[in-house]
């Protein structure tokens, strides 16, 4: 019943509709882990849109039933276009709920405008209303400026994004504190601009990437990701989170990666050059 109230609670904050809430409340107690799954796809975007200059790719690889991965490329006023990625702290029914919350909530702030960081603290403020202080979601939101390349996004405790240039240069992001919203009280947002030069590469991943392990327990890491994603530079999108995704099976072996709970993901931004087909 507690997953109910936390749903119904949604409801309200997100405007989810009535409709849909009676469908995921009669079917919740009755299938938790398909309905939980259900529910992330649910709000992933079925297509992503197409912008002049760049070139947009995605890939998600589950290796259990239940995540608590989600991500979203929109459009928004005057040509901008807003691109979201977050990864829930924990799985399960409550924790696909909350997503939904955070997921409709963030797009919505979105269309009203403002900087990144002010998006995501009038999110916060509304997900400690559901008064879940268990549940936390970590949290990259950007805006992508297609005229001029510049990309501001918030961090939320999320991975720090890897942006790389045509000849294959990774550059270094400043990291700052980016606390997970809804953890506490007041969140502390780590705010950043890069501005990604033609032919250039921003990657947005979450954990399950870096923190897979090898047979010998070795982390795949981010070094390692910086190293295969400069390799792929000019690359169409698709391709370049196709490549990185089969390097990381490589790493870490079928009988092993079974064994993890981890979700892949990413999003790759290029401007200025054309796909080059498969070698």
């Amino acid at each position: 019943m507690e997953q109910i109230e936390l749903l119904y609670k949604v409801h309200l904050l997100s405007d989810l509709p009535v409709a849909e809430l009676k469908r995921l409340a009669s079917t919740l107690l009755e299938r938790k882990p398909q309905v939980a799954a259900e529910i992330q796809m649910s709000i992933l975007p079925q297509e992503l849109p197409q912008v002049y200059g760049f070139d947009f790719g995605t890939r998600m690889l589950p290796t259990r039933l239940v995540g608590g991965d989600f991500y979203d490329v929109f459009p928004l006023k005057g040509g901008r276009v807003g691109i979201l990625i977050g990864d829930m702290a924990d799985k399960g029914v409550p924790s696909a709920i909350f997503m939904v919350s955070a997921h409709a909530l963030i797009t919505a702030e979105a269309v009203h405008g403002s900087s990144p960081d002010q998006i995501l603290q009038r999110v916060h403020q509304h997900l400690i209303q559901l008064e879940q202080l268990e549940l936390f979601v970590t949290v990259i939101f950007g805006i992508l400026e297609p005229e001029t390349g510049e990309f501001e996004f918030a961090r939320a405790g999320h991975e720090l994004p890897l942006l790389v240039t045509l000849n294959g240069q990774v550059c270094l992001l400043t990291r700052g504190l980016g606390q997970a919203i809804s953890m506490l009280e007041s969140a502390h947002l780590d705010e950043t601009k890069v501005t990604i030069s033609p032919g250039g590469t921003l990657l947005l991943f979450s954990d399950g990437m870096t923190d897979s392990r090898n047979p010998k327990g070795e982390p795949f890491g981010r070094e390692r990701l910086g190293e295969g994603l400069a390799k792929l530079s000019g690359l169409a999108a698709q391709v370049v989170c196709d490549r990185l995704v089969r390097r990381l099976q490589e790493f870490q072996p079928r009988p092993h990666r079974m064994t993890t709970s981890r979700y892949l993901r990413s999003i790759r931004l290029s401007q200025g050059l054309d796909p080059r087909p498969l070698p």
